[in-house]
């Protein structure tokens, strides 16, 4: 097919665009961001081929990224603003693709479109928008486009499937009735529309059958209470989440917000009701979009987990992540309530002997190494003669055996390094950030801009959908700032 004329050189289109958007609108900073990619290279694909004339690329970049800037998530009504919108005109020199243009391209481009977000982050480095020196990471759920009550276990998945496979059976068996009484030839129309949809439902609910039983295989042991029990054939990636004091059916939208300007500069979609594994990913996805790691990283205890702390604190960036009891005084502006006096935390330890001395002076020793809810842990004993004699054992311990013994990642070192970091000044001041860093992010998305639903179904629609969100976010800093590209 060809391609449609494109040109913001020479072109005449209704009123001076000067005197309809003033210079510092956000749609101008939106022309202007994607003039200066280059991504027109991607239309030669339409030179000389035949057809209807295709729709430029920066056209209908320029129209997604400016459609979330205003909370505009649906193809249909993207396309009745590019008639009646004179910000969209503007974008569009007076051209209206139809929805079905606008969402097929979304949903193919999600690659560039992630590309186009590394790019807001680059540029927002070289301004001096990103340092990097703080970053504060947190998600939020967004609910997908699927209905909760279609939900299905496998048993009624199978049960429906084989009730179609009946159906499919008994319909294969009338059409060979058809072809010996009629001849194989005798009608050509294609299959009748029932059995079309038939066919294209026992696909769907197939898929989501074969990924519901994924999921389940892919528990530990240590999860069974939690194996996923049921799936929404129309989303089968969806999964049960929190949000506002209700479970709903959706994703979860990990984002990371530098500190100096509020730009984002990392994002992930992930199918999950909770964080616990998404920490160090996220700190890789800061180094890869931004090309350098933060120096600092802040989380809430939703990302706490042993295992994460030890391989974060073998990176670059220094985390500080609250375990429950730390997070619920600080997330309240207090400062970490102190320990008991026997706290396992109240325990010296020495990583060069590898040992623990409790507060009355005697050491407690590895014992044993074994694996607990699938991390590597070490129990450490004290002498049973000096817990058998000391004068605050009923304080210090309630085991049957009198002998105190504490229970730690075999990495507890590190672990305990970011505590300390943590329960530190400087830490604390740090933390104190990161709600007034992210939080407002969401803000911005959900109550400014009303993107609560998800349109995209699956995973990947969900990742689309964010990083416009994020381009959005970051173009609108831009526009805050009069940067000129």
């Amino acid at each position: 097919m060809a391609l449609r004329p494109y040109s913001r050189e020479g072109q005449f289109w209704g009123p001076s665009p000067d005197l309809v958007l003033p210079q510092d609108h956000p749609a101008r900073v939106v022309d202007e961001f994607v003039e200066s990619l280059g991504v027109e290279r991607l239309n030669h694909r339409f030179a000389h081929t035949p057809g209807e004339p295709a729709y430029d690329v920066r056209l209908l970049c320029k129209l997604w990224i400016f459609a979330y800037t205003r909370g505009i998530t649906s193809a249909r009504k993207l396309a009745r603003e590019c008639i009646e919108n004179l910000a969209c005109q503007f974008l569009t020199d007076g051209q209206t693709p139809d929805h079905r243009t606008l969402s097929g391209f979304r949903r193919a481009k999600r690659h560039l479109l992630r590309w186009v977000f590394a790019k807001t982050v680059v540029l927002a480095r070289h301004m001096g928008l990103v340092r990097l020196g703080l970053v504060a990471i947190d998600s939020v759920k967004l609910q997908a486009n699927a209905r909760a009550s279609r939900k299905r276990t496998v048993a009624q998945l199978k049960e429906t499937l084989g009730k179609l496979d009946a159906f499919l059976a008994e319909a294969e068996a009338e059409d060979r009735r058809d072809d010996q009484r009629y001849g194989p030839h005798a009608d050509a129309e294609t299959l009748p529309k029932k059995l079309q949809q038939a066919k294209r439902r026992r696909a769907k609910l197939q898929r989501a059958l074969t990924k519901l039983q994924a999921d389940q295989a892919a528990q530990t042991a240590a999860e069974k209470a939690h194996v996923r029990q049921d799936v929404i054939p129309t989303d089968p990636d969806a999964v049960w989440v929190k949000k506002a004091g209700r479970i709903i059916a959706g994703d979860n939208a990990h984002a990371a917000v530098d500190r100096e300007a509020g730009v984002v500069v990392a994002v992930k979609p992930v199918a999950a009701a909770n964080e616990r594994e998404e920490l160090n990913p996220m700190l890789a996805r800061v180094t890869q979009t931004a090309g350098a790691p933060a120096e600092n990283a802040v989380l809430d205890n939703g990302y706490y987990s042993d295992e994460a702390i030890v391989q974060a604190e073998a990176g670059p960036t220094r985390c500080l992540v609250p375990d429950g009891p730390a997070a619920r005084s600080l997330n309240q502006g207090q400062a970490p309530q102190p320990l008991d006096a026997y706290h396992g935390d109240q325990f010296g330890y020495d990583a060069t002997t590898d040992a623990f001395t409790c507060p009355q002076g005697h050491r407690l020793e590895a014992q044993k190494k074994h694996t607990r809810r699938g991390q590597p842990t070490t129990v450490y004993r004290a002498p049973a003669e000096a817990c058998a004699n000391c004068p605050v054992r009923a304080q210090c311990t309630s085991d049957k055996s009198g002998v105190r013994a504490i229970e730690v990642h075999r990495q507890y070192a590190k672990i305990r390094q970011m505590k300390e970091r943590l329960r530190s000044a400087e830490g604390q001041e740090l933390y104190k950030q990161r709600k007034s860093t992210v939080e407002p992010v969401f803000g911005q998305w959900q109550h400014n801009r009303g993107v609560r639903r998800l349109q995209l179904r699956g995973l990947s629609g969900c990742g689309v959908e964010l990083h416009l969100l994020a381009i959005g976010h970051n173009v609108l800093k831009f526009a805050a700032r009069g940067v000129k590209f």
